[in-house]
Formats: structure tokens, C-alpha cells, sequence
């Protein structure tokens, strides 16, 4: 809950500012619906009978409502161009973890509504990963300097493995655990910015 009204704190200013910066940046705030699946097998190996390998796995799926924050530039070669491109860096929350890092949109205006497709690298802190991300969205301009936006984004599979051996007198038990987590994202969120 402190986290949620810290990044209010945070990006309000910033969206205020965004209004009269005369340039071509653009804020933005963000309701982020995360789901978290992970995946978890454990193989163990004997060295000796029982042959049979020792298979256990199980998955759970995680859902959590967060807030995240944009700060982005959009830039055109002319106003009157549809295509457009965004560098834009990116922070959310993943329940209590925290995931940032860099997105690049492509896409294109058409009358009041862009379409874009959209991709970067992220460090997510809990599993000290950088996956790419890669995603689709749609914004609606509501008025000269405010669009709303809904953005899916999923991230490459994080995989990990451990190994362990211990010692039964004549035999050997081999412990393998392969985990794998797999994240997505629907973004609703509002975007301030000076873009004709």
C-alpha cells in the first residue's frame, strides 16, 4: 500500500510538469494487472536400483493489481507523419518486487487512435534477471495533450536450474530443480505529453 501512494507521489509531479515542458516528452501512470506462472520440477536420480528416476512437479499462477510509471519521448519527422517512435523507460511493481528498464514503441497514428508494438530489456529485482519484453497497445487521444492507453507486455521465460548430489553409502541421489516463470501484463494507464 506505501508503495502504491509513493509512486502517486512520484508521478504526479512529473505528469504536471510534462504539461508545460514545451518539449516532445510525455509522462504517463499506470494499473498493471501482473500475472506471475511458475513452474517447478524436481527430477532426482539414483546411482543404483531403484532405477526409476523420482519426477515431482507443480505450478501456480499469481495475480496482482500495481501501479507502474512511463517517462518517454515520441517522435515524429514531421507532425503530419503517422509513424512514430517512443525510447521510453518504464517502472512497475510485480507484488512486492520491483521491475524497470527500457522499451522501444513503433507504430503508427491513425485519426485519434495509435497502434504500436513495443519491445526492451528489463532487471527484475527478486530474481536478479534481465529478460527482454516484447508487447502490443493502443492509446485514444482524449484531447491535444492526454491519451489514454491499453498495453499487453510478456517477458522471455526465466529459467533456473540447481543441482544436488548427496551420499547413501553405496549410492548416489541426484536432485535436479528446473524452475521456470513466466510474467505478462495488461497496462491501463493515462499519458501527458506535448505531441500535436
Amino acid at each position: 500500500m506505501l508503495k502504491s501512494f509513493y509512486f502517486l507521489c512520484v508521478l504526479f509531479p512529473l505528469t504536471v510538469t510534462a504539461c508545460f515542458a514545451g518539449s516532445g516528452l510525455y509522462f504517463g501512470a499506470d494499473t498493471i494487472t501482473n500475472e506471475l506462472h511458475t513452474h517447478v520440477a524436481v527430477k532426482q536420480t539414483f546411482s543404483s536400483p531403484p532405477p526409476e528416476d523420482i519426477n515431482v512437479a507443480n505450478s501456480a499462477t499469481k495475480t496482482f493489481l500495481n501501479l507502474g510509471g512511463r517517462i518517454g519521448y515520441k517522435y515524429k519527422r514531421r507532425l503530419d507523419h503517422r509513424f512514430f517512435i517512443s525510447p521510453e523507460l518504464m517502472v512497475s511493481q510485480l507484488d512486492n518486487d520491483i521491475i524497470y528498464g527500457t522499451n522501444l514503441k513503433t507504430g503508427f497514428d491513425i485519426s485519434d487512435f495509435s497502434m504500436y508494438v513495443t519491445g526492451g530489456i528489463s532487471h527484475i529485482e527478486q530474481f536478479d534477471k534481465n529478460p527482454f519484453n516484447y508487447g502490443l497497445g493502443v492509446a485514444y487521444k482524449l484531447s491535444r495533450l492526454i491519451n489514454i492507453n491499453l498495453e499487453w507486455q510478456t517477458f522471455d521465460t526465466l529459467d533456473e536450474n540447481t543441482l544436488a548430489i548427496e551420499n547413501f553409502g553405496a549410492q548416489i541421489l541426484t536432485t535436479t530443480t528446473a524452475t521456470r516463470r513466466d510474467i505478462t501484463m495488461i497496462k491501463l494507464g493515462i499519458t501527458i505529453y506535448l505531441h500535436e
